[in-house]
This record gives C-alpha cells, sequence and structure tokens, in this order.
C-alpha cells in the first residue's frame, strides 16, 4: 500500500490555525486507524499508516492565546500553553471556557499551562538587574523577585488552576535561580 501526502505552504495566521486544526485532526487518526485518507482543505492523505501506533498515545498541548487558536485547543488539545501576562491569561481562559461550551467539551479537561521567564535572586535589586540584563525578559512575561514574591506570582497563576510551569531562568547559563527557586519556591506547590 502507497500513501501520499500533500503539503501547502501558509503564511497568513489564520491559515495556519485551520491548517493546524486538520494536522491534529491527521495526528489523532494516524494513532488510532489502521489506514488514514483525509481530504482537508490544507492536507490530503491517501493510505496513510502509522505503525506502531504509540500507547498511550501522547497529550496534545497547542500553545497561544489568538482567539481563533483557542477554538482548535477547545475542539483538539488535551493542554493548553499560555505565553502570556496573568490578567491576559485569565481573559484567555474566559474565552476558551466560551469555545469548550460550544464545542461541548468539558473545559476542566484541558490542563492548563504557563510558560515565562523568571528573574529570581535573595533581593529584589538583584533580580531586578538580572531581568534587566536580559533580553529575554522583554520577550516572555517575567516573574521577578525574591523567591517569596515569584512564589506569589506563581500562586496566583496556581489559582487559574495552572498545574504545570515551563520556565526559563534568566541568570542561565548560572545556577543560582534555578537552585534558589528549588529550595524555597517549588516546596510551596507540593
Amino acid at each position: 500500500m502507497t500513501s501520499t501526502i500533500r503539503m501547502v505552504t501558509i503564511s497568513k495566521a489564520s491559515v495556519r490555525i485551520e491548517a493546524l486544526d486538520e494536522a491534529v485532526q491527521i495526528i489523532r487518526k494516524m494513532w488510532t486507524d489502521d489506514v488514514v485518507d483525509f481530504n482537508g482543505k490544507h492536507y490530503r492523505l491517501n493510505g496513510a499508516y502509522c505503525n506502531p501506533k504509540p500507547n498511550p498515545n501522547p497529550p496534545i498541548m497547542i500553545g497561544g492565546g489568538g482567539e481563533k487558536l483557542l477554538k482548535v485547543v477547545a475542539s483538539q488539545a488535551d493542554w493548553w500553553n499560555g505565553v502570556l501576562p496573568l490578567e491576559v491569561y485569565k481573559q484567555k481562559l474566559s474565552v476558551l471556557k466560551k469555545h469548550c461550551e460550544s464545542v461541548g467539551r468539558d473545559y476542566d479537561s484541558i490542563k492548563k499551562t504557563w510558560l515565562g521567564t523568571v528573574a529570581i535572586a535573595r533581593t529584589e535589586d538583584e533580580a531586578s538587574r538580572i531581568a534587566k540584563n536580559n533580553p529575554f525578559a522583554a520577550a516572555d512575561p517575567c516573574i521577578v523577585g525574591t523567591p517569596e514574591q515569584v512564589a506569589g506570582q506563581l500562586a496566583e497563576f496556581a489559582g487559574l488552576n495552572v498545574r504545570y510551569f515551563i520556565l526559563r531562568f534568566l541568570d542561565f547559563p548560572k545556577q543560582d535561580g534555578i537552585d534558589l527557586f528549588t529550595e524555597n519556591v517549588t516546596p510551596e506547590f507540593k
């Protein structure tokens, strides 16, 4: 049996989101069906197969905060990763919940994650200096402060049912920040 896959290059965000939706549908079919035929707007498969199939199927995480993307999260994702400041994250959770309702999905079945940067030090001034000297602090949402301040900021996300954090420590390649975090912040979340 032969399989063929047709792919197109896409650049417009709305088109990429449509293609992502189709891609996740294909992935799930590949993991469950013996032979997959798919005739979508962006992808076509004839006689495709995946062997061996994963067991169990890995969770699918979709990251981003666009409202059209959140509709795909509601219908397709197991996990959602937001790379957003707290107030925006809250707003996006409301949007995600509405999309879940519209597609008949249990909102709580989607695991919520957050990705951001951390500048942590024994003093607030030192943490601010670490953040100020790092270009990643401006690119991603950033948590800055002492261990107590960092724990407090992460607790706000945890209060929104965020259970997984993907963190970049801004003092890297030094390990002082991650060591301080592990010793003083991690125990607060066990």
